[in-house]
């Protein structure tokens, strides 16, 4: 499960994703993102790829990006 929020707190995503899909949002950022597990998710913002490596694999991670 994943969610997305805009700068205005608004929810922009709450969903589950399968293998291979992706998903673009254009709203006000930054964007709070929650995501279940980090395993088999990459993050890109803009053309810029998030690291996601200092959470816990299998943990729920929360981000803001951009930071």
């Amino acid at each position: 499960l994943g969610e997305i929020r805009d700068a205005n707190g608004q929810r922009l995503v709450a969903a589950i994703k399968q293998p291979g899909e992706s998903l673009t949002v254009t709203a006000a950022s930054p964007y709070s993102i929650v995501l279940g597990t980090n395993a088999g998710v990459s993050v890109n913002y803009g053309s810029e790829k998030i690291d996601l490596s200092s959470f816990k694999r299998g943990k729920v991670v929360r981000m803001t990006i951009p930071q």
